[in-house]
């Protein structure tokens, strides 16, 4: 993967903003059961938008704006769409607030934004049902008028909450421009075959990072990577489809990061044998989980925040860590998201 050192600065992240309904659950509910919850919380989210909260933290933004602009207001730019409903606004406030810049998120007229309808259960666990809204509107050609805000970029991030086609111009884009790209797949698409292969845009597998948790990669390999060799397994089998480098987020076990050895062999020309590179990054020990909804995004935005400042892989995975650990150790989506310096002072 090359550096994200350049003259180019700062994350942006393509992708949705919702408003998340979450209701406490003794239990998540089985197929055709009904239970009662405690009292329901409205909360911003949307992965798009707690990966750029998450980056704009890391980089140095105090939560919900406490204590001034900070340092680095700015440093993450959203591209994404919302309704023209109360929704909307509060999800643009809230995302300005965090200092994340705006510019680039557009209003959807006589559309709803987007809603996400989250049970959590007290060990943290959640399940997650997302009503699009707003954020299939984004499109191709949202992207390709982004484009400036793109490619001055040293990171981009991506999920699929957002059409797989949009996605895929993003990935477009910033290849061209020579950003380091990650590719959060989720929701993650049904289990592979080659006839679902065939039907995705090759940009979403030509990435610099994949970035799977355990469910996504079996749901995309057909592994559980509840072990080590597990985890090579499924790391390798993505490998396969094109991404330079899989990044795994293994839970508590940690990640992973599984890549291409460089080739080796006479000469190293064409031919030469190329390994899988297999390392694996420690969890953080954490005394109890609260909620786990904002782990996933806390790593991702975080992950871009650090490459684009130039830290190795490793330690950039690390930094990940530490975030999305921290995110589990509070209640909500963004305002579960921690600080530049509460990671560093577990850095």
């Amino acid at each position: 993967m090359h550096s994200a050192k350049t003259s180019r600065q700062g994350v942006v992240v393509v992708g949705s903003a919702n408003m998340d309904l979450v209701i406490p659950v003794p239990s998540l509910p089985r197929t055709g059961e009904t239970i009662l919850g405690g009292d329901m919380m409205t909360n911003p989210g949307g992965k798009g938008a707690n990966q750029a909260v998450a980056a704009q933290r890391a980089a140095g933004m105090p939560r919900g704006g406490e204590g001034g602009e900070g340092r680095r207001a700015g440093f993450c730019k959203f591209v994404g769409r919302v309704g023209d409903d109360v929704f909307g606004e509060k999800l643009r406030e809230s995302l300005e607030s965090h200092g994340v810049g705006t510019d680039a998120l557009l209003v959807t007229p006589g559309v709803a934004s987007g809603t996400a309808a989250i049970m959590v259960n007290p060990a943290g666990d959640n399940a997650i049902v997302v009503s699009p809204g707003a954020n299939a509107r984004l499109s191709p050609d949202d992207v390709v008028r982004a484009r400036p805000v793109i490619a001055s970029a040293a990171v981009l991030a991506v999920q699929l909450e957002v059409p797989v086609e949009t996605v895929a111009a993003a990935l477009a884009v910033a290849r061209e421009a020579g950003v380091v790209t990650i590719l959060d797949p989720a929701p993650a698409p049904q289990p592979l075959s080659p006839a679902l292969v065939a039907t995705l845009p090759e940009a979403l597998w030509q990435v610099d990072i994949f970035s799977p948790n355990q469910t996504e990669a079996r749901l995309l390999t057909g592994i559980e990577p509840e072990s080590f060799d597990a985890a090579r397994a499924a790391g390798e089998r993505l490998l396969a489809l094109g991404p330079k480098i899989i990044v795994l987020k293994l839970g508590a076990l940690g990640a992973a990061i599984v890549s291409r050895e460089a080739a080796t062999g006479q000469g190293g020309g064409r031919g030469a044998a190329r390994g899988v590179r297999f390392v694996h990054v420690p969890a953080m020990s954490i005394p109890v989980v609260v909620d786990t909804t904002a782990a996933g995004d806390s790593f991702t935005g975080a992950l871009a925040t650090a490459l684009a400042e130039g830290r190795a892989l490793t330690d950039a995975v690390r930094f990940a860590g530490i975030a999305g650990s921290l995110a589990c150790t509070r209640a909500g989506a963004q305002a579960a998201i921690p600080s530049r310096d509460e990671i560093l002072a577990h850095f």
